[in-house]
């Protein structure tokens, strides 16, 4: 099958069709928004804000293979915590979830009402920090 060129004229009536949309988008947002406001920073005052930890260990070294102790001392039964666990890399890169071999770089187990042990992979050789942090929630 043949394609054909649209002709010159078309396209110069596409690409004109194009920016003065841009432009009237603009000029709506200035007159819905304000001057300085644009509707995506409109929309991000609306959302919920996250609420902090209740209580995070900050970054710690980890080395391979090795099992940290952390003291959160939040006397709360575990089954109403909730832990997150994310990792720094040399270059300062911040990874979560990562894998080596299929398993994970670094997990966190034996969550009890005071204490969290954290540990890295024998083979992982990327995870140089981890941060744990962990919200507290009630059942009513």
């Amino acid at each position: 099958m043949k394609t054909q060129k649209l002709p010159s004229q078309i396209v110069f009536l596409i690409v004109i069709v194009a920016v003065v949309s841009s432009v009237m988008t603009f000029f709506m947002s200035v007159l819905l928004f304000g001057p300085g406001e644009t509707v995506i920073a409109q929309q991000e005052e609306e959302l919920p804000i996250f609420p902090a930890p209740d209580w995070d260990s900050d970054w710690v070294e980890i080395l391979q293979n090795q099992v940290l102790i952390l003291d959160h001392d939040l006397d709360v039964d575990p089954e109403l915590m909730f832990v997150d666990i994310i990792t720094r890399d040399i270059a300062e890169n911040i990874n979560e979830g990562d894998l080596v071999d299929g398993f994970p770089e670094v997990i966190w187990t034996k969550l009890t009402e005071d204490t969290i042990s954290v540990q890295r992979s024998r083979s992982s050789a990327f995870a140089r920090e981890v941060r744990v942090r962990i919200w507290t929630y009630e059942v009513e």
